[in-house]
């Protein structure tokens, strides 16, 4: 996952983790979950960055039927490690954290023959009237809005290495655009149609 610090709180922690579990668990406590996360950002790296997305990930043998992700901290106040967001006038109390891009990916053995993800670039992920995409084979398009539904789609009967999309008849938003070539190889990246 990737994470940003908040402009207005009034601490930055190194504590941030992912949990994986197989029921639904609550917090009896208030406060904080008493169990140990499986990934969690290194200890000491206090996560200050309020411009950039910071990953934080790592790797886990999972134990069979895992169907939930706990993201937060998971040390009580004793064990987490904070410093002070310096303007601190009127700041919300506590750490607080955006996060985006959450991804589990399987890592055994049998994944390890999947198709690579499609390398492109989108060189304006901001547009009114036109994104333009450059990669070194494209054969096919689709926007999606962000509750998954295909909004444009087009294909290519011969594989092109730059595209113009006209985005001009879309609402204004956020949208998540996927690229594939011949090889079915897929790329995405998010743009703001403004």
């Amino acid at each position: 996952m990737f994470v940003s610090a908040a402009n207005d709180c009034q601490f930055f922690t190194d504590k941030i983790g992912m949990y994986f579990s197989v029921d639904s668990f609550y917090s009896d406590t208030g406060y904080y979950f008493n169990v140990t996360p499986q990934v969690e950002n290194t200890s000491g790296n206090i996560l200050m960055d309020t411009l950039n997305w910071i990953e934080v990930g790592g790797y886990f043998i999972a134990q069979g039927g895992e169907k939930y992700i706990c993201l937060g901290n998971f040390s009580n106040i004793q064990m987490t490690l904070v410093d002070s967001n310096y303007n601190t006038n009127g700041l919300a109390p506590g750490a607080y954290y955006y996060i985006d891009d959450i991804s589990v990916i399987d890592c055994t053995a049998s994944s390890i023959n999947e198709i690579p993800a499609l390398e492109f670039q989108l060189l304006n992920n901001a547009a009114r009237h036109t994104l333009t995409v450059t990669s070194e084979s494209i054969s096919e398009f689709t926007i999606l809005a962000l509750d998954g539904k295909k909004v444009k789609s087009q294909y290519y009967h011969k594989e092109e290495s730059k595209i113009e999309i006209d985005i001009g008849s879309l609402a204004r938003g956020m949208y998540l655009l996927q690229v594939m070539d011949k090889r079915k190889r897929l790329g995405y990246k998010r743009f703001v149609r403004w």
